[in-house]
């Protein structure tokens, strides 16, 4: 009984430690994300006034994503025979996702 009370009392000092450092990686994780979702929109942007369109066709902005971090590759017109790729791991792009969306056929960046 007393060695689990210590053993409370050690977890109760060592817990918020680690805590915070899992919090560290957290904003630094969200803030590549952000800065993910601002590339994805330059170079949405950028291609669109090429004439390339990389919106998924459904509006969807994960599978926009999902296209992206794939590659889009250009068939015709000015950017023919360029891929385009913003290479994103699976398991961020719900996240930068909450970051852009489709208004007016357009891409966005809508911040945190």
């Amino acid at each position: 009984m007393i060695l689990g009370a210590v053993i409370t009392i050690i977890a109760s000092f060592i817990m918020p430690t680690l805590d915070g450092g899992q919090q560290g990686f957290g904003r630094k994780s969200m803030a590549r994300c952000m800065e993910q979702a601002r590339l994805v929109v330059s170079i949405v942007e950028g291609a669109e006034a090429g004439g390339v369109h990389l919106l998924d066709p459904s509006g969807s902005v994960p599978e926009t994503l999902r296209r992206l971090s794939a590659g889009v590759a250009v068939g015709e017109g000015m950017f023919a025979g360029q891929t385009f790729r913003v290479k994103t791991d699976a398991s961020e792009i719900p996240v930068v996702a909450g970051f852009l969306r489709v208004e007016n056929g357009h891409l966005v960046y809508v911040g945190s």
